[in-house]
Formats: C-alpha cells, structure tokens, sequence
C-alpha cells in the first residue's frame, strides 16, 4: 500500500501535479459548466460552483486510492485541464484514468498526448501498476483515439451505457498494461 499520492511531473510544455484548492479559479468552474467541455464528463448534469469544486478537490486530498492532478503549462503556469486516478488498487495494481482540457485554445496541440504520456510512464515506472484503464463514450472520437494513440487498446464495447445529448450511447473501455508499455518503449528506442 501507498500513502498518499504526490505527483510532479514535467514536460517539454508541462507540469502535471496534484491539484489543490488554491487551484480552484472562477475559470476552472467555468469550464466545468461549459456543455462544450463537459459533454463527456461525470459533471455534465450539474451546475458547477466555486464551493462545489472545492469540495471536489479537497475530496482528493489525503487519499491512496485516488488522485486528481491538474495539466498546468510550464511556461506561466496556467491550469488547462485535469487527469484523475480513480478505483486505485494497489493489491491487483490497477487504476482507471480520465483526461481533460478545459482550455478549448489549447486543444489541438498535442497538449493531451504529451500529459497522458508522462502519466502513464509514471504510472508503470514509479506506481509499479500494472494495468491502467479508461472509460470512453463512443461518440467522443477525440478521446478515443488520444488512447489507441497511447498505446491502449480497446477491450470491449458497453452497449448503451450513458446518456449524452438526451440519447443513450454506447462506450467503450480500453486500457494499457505493463507488457504494451514496455513494447511501446522497446520500439520507439531502436
């Protein structure tokens, strides 16, 4: 067992870190009440509030088993999305992942590919997990393929497993484990 999880991480553009309540901004809130940002999100169906995200990140704090580390760039230190671990299981050395930018200027650019990365490094060198997983809604094919573009596959298809836009979708649950990480390094360093 872990105690709790401390995560700084950097990156050619980024640094990736726990989140605190310090980091909770009006503009934070705002994006989590934008349906454009929110659509795939677990907070899609509630309006958002300055008290109602700082719950959530204090939520966060002093946990084993889960961990919420914010995307901030590396040049000014502007927060521009999120990555959770939920579901940690240190015993059979599993996580389940999210993403997210909130910042629709700095979507495209690679930002996603380049946290998502450095997380699942992380996860496999530093956490010792073994297998990382995400849920993804079938019609968000942004996220999707940032996954497949990360080295996870696709496991299976949940058929009609959440509402979006009024209508049920289906989703998918994909994931990465050690051996696919280990490969991935394997060939990108010969």
């Amino acid at each position: 067992m872990v105690e709790t999880i401390r995560i700084t991480i950097e990156t050619e553009r980024l640094i990736l870190r726990n989140m605190s309540v310090n980091d909770v901004s009006q503009e934070y809130v705002d994006w989590l009440n934008d349906p454009e940002i929110n659509k795939y999100l677990s907070c899609a169906n509630t309006i958002q509030t300055l008290e109602s995200c700082l719950a959530y990140v204090q939520s966060y704090e002093g946990r084993d088993d889960k961990a919420l580390i914010g995307i901030f760039l590396k040049d000014g230190a502007l927060h521009i999305g999120n990555l959770t671990f939920s579901s940690i299981d240190w015993f059979n050395r599993t996580v389940t992942i999210g993403i997210s930018l909130g910042r629709k200027e700095y979507m495209g650019k690679g930002l996603a590919k380049e946290a998502l990365a450095a997380i699942i490094k992380y996860c496999f060198e530093e956490l010792n997990l073994h297998r990382l997983q995400a849920g993804v809604h079938a019609s968000n094919t942004r996220s999707l393929n940032l996954f497949i573009k990360s080295g996870f596959k696709v496991e299976g298809l949940l058929r009609q497993s959440s509402v979006i836009n009024g209508k049920f979708q289906d989703g998918y649950i994909v994931s990465v484990i050690e051996e696919d990480f280990q490969n991935l390094q394997n060939i990108s360093l010969s």
